[in-house]
């Protein structure tokens, strides 16, 4: 009887806790969209930047911020919100608009490869992807245990074309690289060789210089700069991983 009666609390304080949090970002965004609208486009951005900090990703509200970024003639985060918004949802007409900013302030790192399209499709439809495999695994699965086999050849073929499907599945849910990455907020910005200030320097950058994100440390992030493992200050970047 205990355990039903702190249950039923658990779920109350839940759905309460979910009810005044939707009720703050619900207001949250009413004044940043009213702000916007009357051209207050810093205290706007403040709110967006905010709703984007907590993990709420908006594509109208990373929009707004894009245009925002795009009149404060800030390059550097203009293309931070466009490269999330091709994570999201990519397009070549935003690919090449990154792509030609970049060019126009020598940046390195945002060409786009064929492979990295691909990541990029694969990330933006994964969840109908990983539905669609599952679902496709769980028919042949049904097919397998109800099929009638007439020798043990036939069962053990169709046995090992499963396992090979599974293990298909299984590496391509969970190994596909990240496309998780940050964008350099500041001129002389340092890469180093570990996670601390006192560590070997291994670079240092301009703002606007895109980097693959692989892993997070406290205050930094472990990135890959010209094939090799660095790590810098989340404070110098601009970072809002999607996946």
């Amino acid at each position: 009887m205990l355990k039903k009666i702190l249950f039923f609390l658990v779920c109350i304080s839940w759905l309460l806790t979910e009810s005044i949090y939707c009720q703050d970002f619900n207001q949250k965004k009413i004044l940043a969209d009213s702000l916007f609208a009357m051209g207050k486009y810093n205290e706007a951005e403040t709110i967006y930047a905010q709703t984007l900090k907590e993990g709420v990703f908006l594509e109208q509200n990373v929009l707004k911020q894009a245009f925002i970024a795009s009149q404060q003639k800030n390059y550097v985060a203009y293309l931070h919100y466009l490269n999330l918004l091709l994570q999201y949802k990519p397009k070549l007409s935003t690919a090449q608009k990154i792509y030609n900013i970049a060019t126009a302030y020598e940046l390195e790192g945002y060409e786009i490869s064929d492979s990295k399209w691909i990541l990029l499709l694969y990330y933006a439809y994964h969840r109908w992807i990983i539905l669609g495999l599952c679902l496709l695994f769980l028919g042949w699965t049904i097919g397998f245990l109800r099929r009638k086999y007439t020798t043990w050849g036939a069962f053990q073929r169709n046995g090992i074309i499963l396992l090979i499907g599974l293990a298909f599945s299984i590496f391509f849910i969970n190994f596909i690289p990240n496309i998780n990455e940050a964008v350099v907020a500041y001129n002389h910005t340092y890469l180093m060789r570990s996670p601390s200030a006192a560590s070997e320097k291994v670079a240092v950058l301009s703002k606007g210089q895109k980097l693959n994100v692989i892993g997070e440390k406290d205050v930094w992030l472990e990135v890959i700069w010209k094939k090799e493992k660095a790590f810098v200050r989340k404070t110098q970047v601009y970072f809002h991983p999607l996946f």
